[in-house]
């Protein structure tokens, strides 16, 4: 028996899909292209890569240089 998948939307940039569910690409990450997927038994998420140092990547980032830390500012120790 086959099965069709007529309405298959690619995940947008900040986003990638698991399983055929679209999630958002967690913090410290970014997506910046369509179509990111993650395999079934891969437990991290499969985006295009971290952020970019002296920067911070929200929830749903699409570039490595989303946000810059401010002046005097840590991602590790204090996140924007």
């Amino acid at each position: 028996l086959l099965t069709c998948r007529c309405a298959v939307q690619l995940a947008e940039p900040g986003n990638y899909a698991q399983g055929g569910v679209r999630r958002l690409c967690p913090a410290g990450s970014f997506g910046d292209a369509y179509g990111l997927e993650q395999p079934e038994t891969l437990a991290v998420a499969r985006c295009s890569g971290l952020c970019a140092a002296g920067h911070w990547c929200a929830e749903g980032s699409t570039s490595a240089t989303q946000r810059p830390c401010p002046a005097g500012r840590s991602v590790l120790l204090d996140p924007p």
